[in-house]
């Protein structure tokens, strides 16, 4: 009886027993659904939550709660989907660590001001897009409680906003506010 010969793979050359064939982490995972899962594990969204949150759009799930875990689990096995999670908590702390620590008060109104100009574009999208009633009066209760917030801040200590301009316009989207009017939705 003859013995064949065989030659080690190369990871296994150096004494190394990790598979050398993944790869790299930075790039996305080619099955879409373990991409997503992994984004949302690096989250910190529990397995099965975010193997739910992999199934597609308009797609309606019949499983349970169990088999939600148990295909989460099974996806977090795959070596390649465990790299990735770690690249993605990776890639949150580094980019964590650039946030400025301390804010000027003309840089928070100004932050603020941006803040308000978003919710009122949202808001007129949500009107022109026939959102249902209920949704346009939880959007503009948001956005109200935002403009008292940013009247707040202006009203508080001895300096002004940052310039007329800022003034202005938070004024301005006050009078908008107001002239929204009450909510015309039922009430229940």
């Amino acid at each position: 009886m003859r013995l064949r010969e065989f030659t080690l793979a190369p990871a296994f050359q150096n004494g190394c027993s990790e598979m050398t064939d993944l790869q790299d982490p930075s790039l996305p995972i080619k099955n879409q659904r373990h991409e997503l899962y992994a984004i949302q594990r690096a989250k910190g969204v529990d397995q099965g939550t975010a193997w739910k949150n992999t199934v597609p759009f308009g797609q309606a799930y019949n499983g349970s709660a169990t088999s939600l875990r148990v295909s989460g689990h099974r996806a977090e096995k795959r070596p390649e989907v465990q790299a990735r999670i770690r690249w993605h908590i990776a890639e949150a702390r580094s980019c964590s660590g650039e946030a400025q620590e301390t804010f000027e008060r003309s840089e928070i109104i100004q932050l603020n001001l941006e803040v308000s100009e978003a919710l009122q574009a949202a808001y007129e999208r949500a009107v022109m897009a026939n959102v249902p009633p209920q949704r346009l009066e939880q959007l503009r209760t948001v956005f109200a409680s935002h403009l008292g917030r940013q009247g707040k801040l202006s009203d508080e200590g001895d300096e002004a906003l940052p310039d007329d301009e800022a003034t202005a316009q938070v004024a301005a989207m006050v009078n908008w506010m107001h002239n929204l009017g009450a909510c015309t939705c039922q009430t229940r």
